[in-house]
C-alpha cells in the first residue's frame, strides 16, 4: 500500500495555503503548487520526508516527527489543501485550408544565357589555436540531458570536475575548461539492495544564472568526523579546502598540486574564515535561480554579516540547517563575549538555537576547557520522560545524540565526563536502547584516544 501522511498521498496535486519551513530550512509560500512525487518515513533522522514536483523540478521536504509547530503528523491539513493538476486533454488541431487557386503569370522570355568568368581560387583560411581555456568546453545545454555518471556537460577528464560551493550542491564546474552544469542524480544509493547504481541529468538554467554561479568558489572535502551511528548529516564536521573559481588545470596531477598547496595556505583557518577569504560574487542571483539552489543566495546573504551584526540576524545564520552557519559562527566567534554566547546557544529550548551552540564549540578552537563541565550539566537537567511520538525513545533523544557527537568530535574524554556518561547510561537503563548504544559508542572512542 503507498504511503500516506494525512491527506496527502503519491500523485496528489497540493497547493501551499500557509507560509512555512521545513525542518531543513527549505521555505515555502501560499500558492505554491506542486504534485507529491513520493513520500515516507526516515527512521534514522526521525522525520517524514515528502518528495514533490515544483514546475518540473523536484524537492524534498523534511518534517520532524517531534515538531511542535508547523507542517506535521496530523497538521498537515493546515498547509496543504489538495487540488486536480492534471494536464489538459490533447485537442487534435484543424486540417489546414488548401491554399486558394491563383491564375498563372504569363509567360517570361528568358534572355540568352551570359558567360561567367572562371572562379577565382582562394587559400583556406588559417586555422588559429584554440584557446587552453575553451578545449573540451560544450554549450550550456537549453533542456534536460543525461550525462551518466559525469557531473559536467563538458569533454574533459572527471577527476577534473569539482563541486561548487558545497558538496551536495548539485552544481559542478570543470577546472580546465570552466564549464558548469547543474545536475540532478536519479538512481539507487543501494542502502537496501547493496548495489549502488546512480546518473546525472542537467537541468535547464539561464546562461546569467550559470555565469553567477560560476562565480563562486569550488569545494575539496579533505576529511570529515566518523558517522558514528544513524544521524543526521547536519551532526557530521568537514574539513573543506576552497579552490578559487578562476582556477584552471590542464591535468589532474596539476589539480592535486594545486588543491595541496591551497591545503597548506588555508591549514589552521575555520571553514567559515576559509570561504570568507575567497572572492565571492556580490551581486543578487539573476532571475531563474532554482529553488533547490538556495545556498548560494543563503550563502551571499551571509558573507554580507560582521560580526558587530545583529545577534538575532547571526544567530538565524549560525544555525546548522542554514547554509551559511559556518560564516556566521565565525563572525561569533570574533566577538569578545563568544564562550558566553555558544553556552546560552547549548542551553536554550530553541532547536535552531541549540543547533548555532552545537556548531559554534565544535567550531571554536582551542577548545575551552569550561565546555566539558557546562556539557555535563546541560545533560544532567535533561527530560527522560517517554517520547509520545516514537516509541522506546526519550523525548529529548535528538538533543542528547547532538551532544554525544559533539563530545565525541571535541574528544572531551575527562573523568569527569567519562563518570557522567556512565552515570547516564545507568540512568537510561530500559528508557531508550539506541541512546544506550550511543553512549557506549562514544565512551569507547573517549577511552581509545587516551
Amino acid at each position: 500500500m503507498a504511503c500516506t501522511i494525512d491527506h496527502l498521498r503519491q500523485g496528489q496535486g497540493v497547493r501551499v495555503t500557509r507560509d512555512f519551513t521545513d525542518h531543513r530550512g527549505i521555505q515555502r509560500s501560499v500558492g505554491d503548487r506542486g504534485i507529491i512525487r513520493g513520500m515516507g518515513l526516515d527512521p534514522s533522522s526521525q522525520e517524514l520526508w515528502i518528495e514533490w514536483e515544483l514546475k518540473g523540478v523536484r524537492e524534498r521536504l523534511h518534517f520532524a516527527l517531534k515538531a511542535t509547530e508547523g507542517p506535521r503528523n496530523g497538521r498537515m491539513r493546515d498547509y496543504f489543501e489538495t487540488e486536480e493538476l492534471e494536464a489538459p486533454p490533447f485537442v487534435s488541431p484543424p486540417p489546414p485550408s488548401p491554399p486558394p487557386r491563383l491564375p498563372l503569370p504569363p509567360p517570361v522570355s528568358i534572355p540568352p544565357p551570359v558567360s561567367i568568368p572562371p572562379p577565382v581560387s582562394i587559400p583556406p583560411p588559417v586555422s588559429r589555436p584554440e584557446p587552453v581555456h575553451q578545449r573540451g568546453r560544450a554549450e550550456p545545454p537549453l533542456v534536460a540531458t543525461g550525462l551518466g555518471t559525469r557531473t559536467v556537460a563538458c569533454d574533459c577528464d572527471p577527476g577534473l570536475h569539482l563541486p561548487v560551493l558545497t558538496e551536495s550542491s548539485g552544481v559542478h564546474a570543470c577546472v580546465r575548461c570552466g564549464t558548469v552544469s547543474v545536475t540532478q542524480m536519479e538512481g539507487d544509493d543501494g542502502r537496501y539492495t547493496g548495489n549502488a547504481s546512480y546518473a546525472y541529468r542537467t537541468l535547464p538554467v539561464p546562461q546569467p544564472v550559470l555565469d553567477w554561479l560560476g562565480a563562486w568558489p569550488r569545494v575539496l572535502v579533505r576529511r570529515r568526523e566518523p558517522i558514528r551511528w544513524p544521524m543526521s548529516a547536519l551532526l557530521v564536521w568537514r574539513d573543506v579546502v576552497y579552490v578559487p573559481a578562476e582556477t584552471r588545470c590542464e591535468t589532474v596531477a596539476a589539480l592535486a598540486a594545486v588543491c595541496s598547496g591551497l591545503e597548506r595556505d588555508q591549514a589552521g583557518a575555520s571553514n567559515g574564515r576559509r570561504l570568507r577569504r575567497m572572492k565571492c560574487p556580490t551581486t543578487s542571483p539573476p532571475a531563474g535561480l532554482l529553488p533547490s539552489l538556495r545556498a548560494f543566495s543563503e550563502t551571499r546573504e551571509g558573507l554580507q554579516l560582521r560580526s558587530d551584526s545583529a545577534l538575532r540576524e547571526l544567530f538565524y545564520c549560525a544555525q546548522l540547517r542554514h547554509s551559511a552557519s559556518d560564516v556566521a559562527v565565525d563572525l561569533l566567534l570574533e566577538r569578545p563575549d563568544a564562550f558566553e554566547l555558544m553556552v546560552d546557544a547549548l542551553r536554550s529550548d530553541d532547536e535552531a538555537r541549540q543547533g548555532a551552540g552545537i556548531a559554534l564549540a565544535r567550531t571554536a578552537r582551542p577548545v575551552d576547557p569550561r565546555l566539558a563541565a557546562v556539557l555535563i550539566e546541560i545533560m544532567g537537567g535533561l527530560s527522560l520522560a517517554p517520547s509520545a511520538e516514537v516509541p522506546g525513545r526519550v523525548n529529548t533523544c535528538l538533543r542528547f545524540e547532538a551532544l554525544l557527537v559533539l563530545i565525541a568530535d571535541l574528544r572531551l574524554g575527562t573523568e569527569a565526563m567519562l563518570s557522567a556518561l556512565e552515570n547516564l547510561r545507568r540512568r537510561l537503563a530500559r528508557s531508550d536502547d539506541v541512546l544506550l548504544d550511543c553512549i557506549q559508542i562514544v565512551l569507547s572512542g573517549l577511552k581509545d584516544a587516551r
